[in-house]
């Protein structure tokens, strides 16, 4: 997120569609729709949009990116099955 940030402050476009190609691929490989979408609006953004509704656009990326992110927690935590189901307790 801090290089699209980065990119959007300095106008790089190329640069913010690059970051904005490997978060959404990243995000597309572990089933985040709504990221990789996301992703790919930022992919397509001209550069005068991107001075424009760049901060926003990252800010929407932003809670996406947590949502994603808390969805995934209890997976990184080394739990195989969700809270509820065979195999899964409570979070760690």
């Amino acid at each position: 997120m801090e290089e699209l940030r980065s990119a959007a402050a300095a106008g790089e476009s190329m640069r913010f569609r690059q970051q904005s190609h490997a978060l959404g691929s990243g995000a597309s490989n572990i089933g985040a729709r709504g990221l990789s979408e996301l992703c790919r609006t930022g992919q397509q953004m001209r550069t005068a949009e991107i001075a424009a509704r760049g901060p926003s656009h990252i800010r929407r990326l932003e809670a996406e990116f947590e949502r994603v992110r808390q969805a995934l927690a209890p997976y990184r935590t080394g739990q195989t099955a969700r809270p509820g189901e065979a195999g899964g307790g409570k979070p760690r």
